[in-house]
């Protein structure tokens, strides 16, 4: 090669490696400064002062190390945890359980986190019980013809009032473990669930009246005393299986119809799913190991790694930037003050020599 191809050469692979770097800067830059404000978005919730407000950024950034969601999508999962009433001092460590949940149960973080939010909130458990909400939720998608997502989007309609009715919180979890698959999706289970508790735990005037005739006892007690799947049983062995009898204590068709299914093809069906639930921990944490393995997580928790260096270079980068731009501000300010009292300077001298 000539001296002119060699230095054509050197020129090129310069021009490359600075366009590199350049392109990386740019990029760490911009993903440091949207991370940077996904976080801020969760401080307006939170309100940590600057070294609180510093800590978390850490700890969610070494938490996307381990997980299988960028330190952005963390940072907007830990937003949806600060909304949905989480304690300051409690949130990383529900947004860990939620990330985990997420992975094993290969969801989306934010339907585990709204699962998980929606039984513990509904509930009035303690935050602390995210792990047991999230294991049940794992059992119920093993046990039942169901998906994670599928339960953790329709299960919150029915929550508050399952709780009310006295059922036990494995109890509905069995409910869908049962019965997805057997009388319908879980969105179609909820429906049902909710008729059957409208009609059990507080039934109208003239049903309390049959039931009191019957000899059948119902309401929030009867269904904490003896489980929701036997009052079922009661209630249509109290009537011998006559569906219009049934229809008549039972006004809503669809509550009908899971009451008949669990009180007759699926009553020991439901009590052996709701024993399996009760054994139910670290189920989460099981699946969690497994999924570790999978070539899409590791593969995911490497780009991860790499985000989380492009946002330290990135933070430093942004700070120059910044203060470039606030000193150009300033200089800008400075310079325009100065012609200002250089052209009102002039037009003082000039207004002074025409008088």
């Amino acid at each position: 090669l000539s001296s002119l191809d060699k230095t054509v050469i050197k020129a090129a692979s310069s021009f490359f490696a600075f366009n590199t770097v350049s392109n990386f800067i740019n990029s760490a830059t911009k993903e440091a400064i949207a991370f940077d404000n996904a976080m801020r978005r969760v401080n307006t919730i939170t309100k940590l002062a600057t070294d609180g407000f510093k800590d978390m950024e850490k700890e969610v950034l070494k938490l996307s190390k381990t997980v299988p969601f960028t330190a952005e999508e963390l940072a907007s999962g830990l937003f949806d945890v600060a909304s949905a009433g989480i304690e300051a001092e409690n949130q990383m460590a529900f947004l860990t359980q939620a990330s985990i949940f997420a992975t094993a149960g290969t969801t989306d973080l934010n339907t585990a986190i709204t699962g998980l939010t929606a039984i513990t909130k509904g509930w009035g458990l303690e935050t602390s019980e995210a792990t047991r909400v999230s294991d049940l939720f794992f059992k119920t998608n093993e046990l039942g013809q169901t998906t994670v997502a599928a339960v953790a989007q329709s299960i919150q309609s029915v929550t508050a009032q399952a709780k009310l009715s006295g059922l036990q919180l494995e109890e509905l979890f069995a409910v869908y473990s049962t019965f997805t698959g057997v009388t319908g999706n879980a969105s179609d289970v909820t429906t049902q669930l909710s008729g059957a508790l409208n009609a059990l735990a507080a039934p109208t005037v003239r049903a309390r009246n049959e039931f009191d005739r019957l000899g059948i006892e119902v309401g929030k007690t009867a269904i904490e005393n003896k489980g929701f799947a036997q009052v079922a049983k009661d209630v249509f062995d109290g009537v011998n299986g006559d569906v219009e009898a049934l229809r008549k204590l039972i006004p809503e068709i669809n509550g009908a119809r899971l009451i008949a299914a669990v009180a007759t093809t699926q009553f020991d069906v439901f009590n052996e799913k709701l024993l399996s639930l009760k054994n139910s921990t670290n189920a989460t944490t099981t699946a969690f190991i497994e999924m570790e393995k999978s070539s899409a997580v590791k593969l995911k928790k490497m780009s991860n790694n790499f985000s989380v260096f492009k946002i330290s270079i990135g933070n430093a980068f942004s700070g120059i930037l910044l203060f470039v731009s606030e000193f150009a501000v300033q200089m800008a300010n400075t310079l325009n003050f100065a012609i200002t009292f250089v052209k009102n300077t002039f037009k003082n001298f000039f207004n002074f020599i025409s008088i």
